[in-house]
């Protein structure tokens, strides 16, 4: 929150924090969780390398731990990264074996035809895009649902994938 109401440097301090404590109490399931917020932090300030790292520290806790739900996600940021930083052809690769992995009640599952409709994009296949871009539209939506309609509205225009997800 603090990163995104423009107190960066406090709330990356506080990201770092919480990491550290859940790293020492092998608390994973938190840890990837900072680790993915980090990254989604990082593709939103354009600091791709940074956030490669953290989408790949989560991916790495994921596998050593099984948390095959909690790394679709972060596969899907990673693929997200890979597109800002100009590799098309391996963010669809990313996103293609993300989705097939996808399954109901993944978090933040809207992230995955995202990235992929994004990646089709990226390499001018406009139609298929079109397709996943949509769906990840009414995936956004459908996760947001039980919110008012003010709270709703507040989350599409303050979280950054949001808006580009309904943009």
């Amino acid at each position: 929150i603090r990163c995104r109401s423009g107190d960066t440097s406090a709330g990356l301090a506080l990201l770092q924090q919480a990491l550290e404590m859940a790293q020492k109490a092998c608390d994973w399931w938190i840890g990837s969780q900072i680790h993915r917020e980090l990254a989604r932090y990082h593709l939103e300030a354009g600091l791709i390398e940074d956030g490669l790292s953290h989408a790949d520290a989560a991916l790495r806790v994921c596998q050593e731990t099984g948390m095959g739900d909690l790394a679709v996600s972060v596969r899907a940021i990673r693929s997200l990264l890979l597109l800002a930083a100009g590799h098309a052809d391996e963010a669809l690769a990313v996103a293609v074996e993300t989705t097939a992995s996808t399954r109901p009640g993944v978090e933040l599952a809207y992230l995955v035809p995202f990235a992929r409709g994004s990646a089709l994009s990226a390499v001018g296949q406009i139609d298929e895009s079109d397709q996943y871009l949509h769906l990840a539209h009414d995936q956004l939506l459908a996760s947001l649902g039980d919110l008012s309609a003010e709270d709703r509205q507040a989350a599409l225009r303050t979280v950054p994938t949001h808006r580009q997800v309904v943009e």
